[in-house]
């Protein structure tokens, strides 16, 4: 079931447990079996905590299945709260600073939620719905230790499944009387969707047909054709269930079926379990789901583009690499040659400038031989740059060094290396003569 979202509902109350699994893919709903061996839908007769908990550890653990359950309407108190046309979160606020006027218990003793909705005349409609929290601990609970207490995106009294279910199955007001456990519950949903619901123990009397007609025009309009009898206490005449899928159980058989609908067809997310109420309007996975799938499509796009155009880029380079290959190879010998070139030319000018220097070489040799003691005597030379290399063997090392500083053709004189003495007596030293 790839893409597919699991929904169970369950409606459990002490002799009971109603259960109801479908699969929502592509936008479509259908009934689907829970596991091997269990049928999409049922009804145990084993019911409350310890009934729950025995149903769900048979069932195995399936990611992204959601699961809402629906209670007796008779463990819940629901209120109307009046709220002045404001938006709809300075609404929920209006409802949270209110809770003390409204609820007869301890705010700390409670859990509560709100079913907020617009009306067509920009006027809110709000209802208050809470419990004990030693009512819903329980089942809290045996989700925990289930493993389905993440799972849970519904808690509710079984009439907000069945108004879910009414709305679905046809237009317009409608209303519904049914039996809750020892009550009888009035249920009706007006034009704009707004939930309203009245318990009446028949121990302190039924109410008559009138009765229960003015209680359906005054709660949301409801005409006397459009209220469904589903209870033998009434005194209406029966009316028949609207038409509804033959695959599906319908609520009169299996509460399982409203459960189930309060997360399929109502949006406004009602579960009394402690969490903060969420406001009514569009789910955050509508926007972010679609919105990630775009990225998603947009990054894989982008990154085969890049992958191309990388590919492209890359051949483009090892040809240009290749071809670089080529031509260093078909420029070493010229290189090589432009090397001898630019020593042959260095040459030349060495040589041009001792051509052109010649005859002051001459002199500046005459003006070192008188100024050198006699018996010194010059074994190389060589001229670069302006500078004279010369390699001497002298009788007196230091004498030839001061007499070739006094010359007034040299610019500096330095002795490179140290001065040793031959076989004949003589010192042999270098000496490095820049010229003026």
């Amino acid at each position: 079931m790839f893409g597919a979202k699991g929904i169970l509902g369950i409606y459990v109350d002490e002799d009971r447990l109603d259960y109801v699994h479908a699969v929502k893919k592509a936008g479509r709903v259908r009934l689907h079996s829970l596991a091997d061996g269990v049928p999409a839908h049922g009804a145990l007769l084993s019911g409350g905590a310890k009934g729950l908990e025995a149903f769900l550890r048979e069932l195995p653990l399936t990611p992204h299945r959601r699961v809402a359950i629906a209670l007796p309407r008779s463990l819940f108190f629901v209120r109307e709260v009046e709220v002045p046309p404001v938006p709809m979160e300075d609404a929920l606020d209006v409802v949270r600073n209110a809770l003390p006027i409204h609820v007869h218990l301890s705010v700390d003793d409670i859990y509560w939620s709100v079913d907020l909705v617009r009306r067509r005349n920009k006027a809110i409609a709000a209802t208050l719905v809470y419990v004990e929290k030693k009512v819903v601990d329980p089942v809290l609970a045996v989700l925990a230790d289930t493993g389905y207490r993440e799972s849970l995106q519904g808690l509710f009294p079984i009439s907000f499944g069945l108004a879910a279910w009414l709305r679905s199955a046809s237009s317009g007001p409608v209303g519904l009387v049914r039996r809750d456990q020892a009550m009888r519950e009035l249920l009706a949903v007006d034009a704009d969707g707004v939930v309203c619901s009245q318990l009446v123990d028949p121990l302190e009397g039924v109410w008559d047909r009138d009765g229960i007609h003015a209680w359906f025009r005054a709660q949301g309009g409801v005409p006397p054709d459009r209220i469904y009898d589903w209870s033998d206490a009434s005194q209406l005449e029966p009316a028949m269930p609207p038409k509804f899928s033959a695959d599906w159980p319908h609520p009169m058989v299996n509460l399982g079926t409203a459960a189930a609908w309060a997360l399929i067809f109502h949006h406004r997310g009602l579960c009394v379990d402690g969490r903060a109420p969420q406001l009514p309007g569009l789910h955050p996975a509508k926007v972010v789901v679609p919105f990630l799938l775009f990225l998603a499509v947009t990054a894989w796009g982008v990154g085969a583009h890049v992958e191309r155009r990388t590919t492209v880029l890359e051949r483009h380079a090892a040809r240009l690499m290749e071809e670089t290959q080529k031509l260093e190879a078909e420029l070493k010998p010229l290189e090589k040659n432009a090397q001898e070139m630019e020593q042959l030319k260095k040459l030349i000018e060495e040589a041009d400038v001792f051509i052109k220097g010649r005859p002051r070489f001459y002199e500046l040799l005459n003006d070192v031989a008188e100024r050198v003691p006699e018996g010194t005597w010059i074994s190389r030379f060589s001229y670069s740059a302006g500078k004279i290399t010369a390699s001497f063997r002298s009788p007196d090392s230091l004498k030839t060094l001061e007499g070739l500083r006094a010359s007034p053709w040299l610019k500096d004189v330095k002795l490179q290396g140290s001065v040793n003495r031959g076989r004949d007596g003589k010192e042999m030293f270098t000496v490095v003569l820049e010229v003026k």
